[in-house]
């Protein structure tokens, strides 16, 4: 079986040294070391992990959750995960969309909003 360098991942990836030895202290990945000197060694096994997690992240997912999803499979196993977070991801849209048509009113008549009870009610 063919094994990577953490240098070769780093090229290849984009994921940092400093990424991967996070990763394994959270106990992603798992790789030997070199029995010809102390490089750790990564299957490619290791290398779909880390890219998957990279993705996970990208698309925000807390590394709590990853771990989670590990836990329950063995490997990432996240379908249905990404159907809730697509569903968590659509709803930060629409209220960052609520607050930014909010914002842009305000903008464009330089007056916040009036106070949504009467002078009367003071």
């Amino acid at each position: 079986m063919k094994v990577y360098r953490s240098g070769w991942i780093v090229k290849h990836t984009g994921i940092s040294r400093k990424t991967l030895e996070d990763y394994e202290r959270r106990g992603y990945i798992h790789p030997a070391r070199s029995s010809q000197s102390s490089y750790r060694e990564y299957t490619p096994e290791d290398i779909r992990t880390v890219w998957e997690i990279k993705q996970l992240i990208l698309i925000g997912y807390t590394h709590k959750e990853i771990a989670a999803m590990l836990r329950a499979g063995g490997s990432l196993r996240y379908r249905q995960a990404l159907h809730r977070k697509i569903y968590e991801l659509e709803q930060k849209k629409d209220q960052l969309e609520t607050i930014l048509k909010r914002a842009k009113e305000i903008e464009s008549t330089g007056n916040l909003p009036d106070l949504p009870i009467s002078d009367e009610d003071l």
